[in-house]
């Protein structure tokens, strides 16, 4: 064994070649542990996840010094400079959110920066009375603006801003911050498609369009947050709407006025002209009168098949309706409830 060493050996020597040939071989390896441990060595400061928010058109000395100001990096740090020049990071600079998680190699963050390898945002859809009122908490996370989110809504050419909700389902989505207005109601739409197509036979046993499910879903839930009653209630206006009936919806008139902090419907709130004013109109208001919970939604598409067609919340205040087949015990319920309306001083 030691006689074969010998002999490499020795022809390594009297071979000029290739005694070159294993120094440059040795000096790239020493180069490139080296490197590598440059690049897994110069790790970012924080200490836990810190989020960075890049938007369009900034430049490399926008981002280095945002990274420098919450701590990222420090001001010492050449690695990220020499990172950017060799990954051309400052000549594809995308916007974006990104989650820079504790201790991350500069030459990650660097890689991760220029890929644009966002983190998205839980973009969490609950309730909207108004298309300005779904444009501003929609927003809240996110780059656009309301403003932003208005245009859009109006540039699709919707008769009234609140048919929008005609396409959105409350829920929580995923998206990237820097979104588009016109990209984020695309996805809601899709979402919406896909909730029909699921229940697309719950649909066509209910007799009705779509767009009075969501309309008639936007008055349950603006009349009740108990979701154990909303079924009841939906029944009741389809009774109505069956027997050619004014609903009566004391939440249309509030959207007619534009006061959603009315507690009691008076006389001269009835008198309202408007064509969302169901005292005044047959059948159902023209559009959603709010973003309907996904609650009111299936509780209309199951809703409750009964003889009431009136209902009047209850005196006790407790959120729950009292409800009745007659004209009479509808009067006999509404006067307990405005006597304790009365008593409380609610006018």
């Amino acid at each position: 064994m030691n006689t074969t060493l010998s002999n490499i050996v020795s022809k390594i020597k009297q071979n000029k070649s290739l005694k070159i040939g294993i120094i440059v071989l040795c000096a790239l390896l020493i180069v490139f542990i080296g490197f590598t441990i440059y690049l897994t060595s110069s790790k970012t400061e924080n200490t836990a996840p810190i989020e960075i928010f890049i938007y369009p058109n900034e430049n490399i000395e926008n981002v280095k010094q945002k990274l420098i100001s919450q701590n990222i990096i420090s001001k010492s740090n050449t690695s990220f400079s020499t990172f950017t020049k060799a990954l051309k990071y400052d000549k594809n600079i995308k916007s974006g959110r990104y989650v820079i998680k504790p201790k991350t190699s500069v030459f990650t963050l660097v890689r991760h920066l220029r890929s644009g390898l966002q983190t998205p945002v839980k973009l969490v859809i609950l309730n909207a009375r108004t298309a300005k009122d779904f444009s501003e908490k929609v927003t809240q996370d996110l780059m656009i603006t309301p403003e932003d989110m208005m245009q859009e809504i109006k540039r699709q050419g919707y008769k009234h801003d609140n048919e929008v909700f005609e396409y959105i389902i409350p829920n929580t989505y995923e998206v990237f911050w820097n979104i588009s207005a016109e990209r984020l109601l695309d996805k809601l739409k899709k979402e919406d498609d896909k909730f029909w197509e699921n229940n697309k036979e719950k649909l066509k046993m209910s007799g009705m369009s779509k767009k009075d499910i969501v309309i008639l879903a936007s008055i349950v839930s603006e009349e009740t947050n108990k979701k154990d009653e909303m079924q009841r209630i939906a029944g009741v206006y389809i009774n109505r709407l069956n027997k050619n009936m004014l609903l009566q919806a004391d939440p249309t008139v509030k959207f007619a006025v534009g006061d959603f902090s009315l507690k009691r419907i008076t006389g001269k709130h009835l008198q309202i002209a408007s064509e969302f004013n169901t005292y005044k109109n047959l059948g159902l208001p023209p559009t959603p009168i709010c973003l309907p919970n996904i609650d009111a939604l299936k509780a209309v598409l199951r809703y409750e098949k009964h003889d009431y067609i009136f209902f009047c919340a209850k005196e006790d205040f407790s959120g729950y309706h009292n409800f009745a087949k007659t004209a009479e015990q509808h009067r006999i319920n509404a006067i307990k409830y405005r006597k304790a309306l009365n008593e409380r001083g609610i006018h």
